[in-house]
């Protein structure tokens, strides 16, 4: 490190330091009697946000790049934000999301996916006394992010989404993202919108308020066949995506159950619905290619398409217009 970090002052460069420091600082996690990995992986995720990003989940509730409790209109103004939606862009929401959905990624060299520390790779230039790391291609699939007694625990951090199988993000991938964000610093500044052919927002501008034929029976029967195939995993409280927590498991549908999911953003250039465009909304894809329901399926085909059918009607008889404060939030216009 000291050869590295004299190296990077000459060049004027310090990110280096940085993604190589990512490196030494999982092979260093905590240990004792009752650590268990959700308390390594933890730990480590609160030191990375503490160094690199100056985030803590627990402040973000009530002071974020959106919002702040001790913003303008509380008189006692202690913040001057950047333009732009930073908490958005690192964790999906403003607000950021629990510690244990974006901690899954910090897999250790202890994992009980098969140790990352086996091996003879130094990144680097590392000393053994840092830790030794197979190569990127050779890292497994991660039993702690699928286990099968508590079911998939996703990852959802900047540009690295692991929600579905193989799960085999490790520090590599932390490092990767690191990097690219930098480069994009460098080569073309902070950007602070989406590209202009954003499919999540196209229609916002210029798209028709009027819904199609029989809008609200197919809207009360998509929420029916997402409240019985998705809400498990994705209600209120559940540990992975709550876009349905609107939705109650039982009773009435109420008129806001959409909300959460309609233009807000999911993947890369896609949103969990999209109105009128089944290939931008995530769900349908999702469910499409057979990465959801999670990890056992519909009981049959025939199921799988009465949802299929049932989402797309849904979606097509959608106002153009439907959800576009929600695109908003998610940042298109700043």
């Amino acid at each position: 490190m000291p050869d590295l970090i004299q190296s990077a002052l000459r060049l004027d460069d310090l990110s280096p330091v940085y993604r190589a420091a990512i490196f030494a600082m999982t092979a260093k996690p905590i240990f004792g009697a009752d650590i268990s990995e959700k308390n390594r992986r933890d730990d480590l995720a609160n030191r990375y946000l503490s160094t690199y990003l100056d985030r803590d989940l627990l402040c973000t509730e009530c002071h974020n790049s959106k919002e702040s409790k001790s913003g303008e209109d509380s008189l006692w103004d202690r913040t001057h934000p950047v333009p732009g939606y930073f908490e958005q862009a690192l964790f999906g929401f403003h607000k950021g999301r629990p510690l244990e959905d974006i901690s899954t990624i910090f897999r250790t060299p202890e994992s009980s996916a098969g140790n990352i520390g086996e091996g003879g790779h130094f990144p680097w230039g590392l000393k053994e006394t840092c830790g030794n790391y197979k190569f990127s291609w050779q890292i497994g699939a991660d039993t702690y992010a699928y286990d099968p007694a508590v079911g998939p625990r996703p990852a959802y951090f900047a540009s690295i989404q692991e929600t579905t199988p193989p799960f085999n993000h490790s520090v590599f991938d932390i490092e990767e993202a690191l990097r690219s964000g930098v480069n994009e610093l460098r080569y073309n500044g902070l950007r602070r919108r989406r590209n202009t052919d954003c499919r999540v927002c196209a229609t916002c501008s210029g798209g028709s308020s009027t819904a199609g034929p029989g809008y609200a029976t197919k809207r009360d029967a998509a929420a029916t066949a997402l409240r019985d195939g998705c809400i498990g995993c994705h209600g209120a409280g559940r540990p992975n995506t709550n876009f349905l927590s609107a939705l109650p498991t039982s009773g009435s549908i109420p008129s806001n159950w959409d909300t959460p999911l309609v233009r807000v953003e999911a993947g890369s250039n896609t949103g969990y619905i999209v109105p009128g465009d089944i290939n931008a909304s995530e769900i349908y894809q999702r469910v499409l290619n057979d990465e959801m329901p999670y990890p056992s399926g519909f009981s049959s085909t025939s199921v799988k398409d009465d949802f299929l059918d049932t989402l797309e009607e849904y979606i097509n008889a959608m106002p153009d217009t439907e959800g576009c404060d929600n695109c908003a939030e998610s940042g298109c216009d700043i």
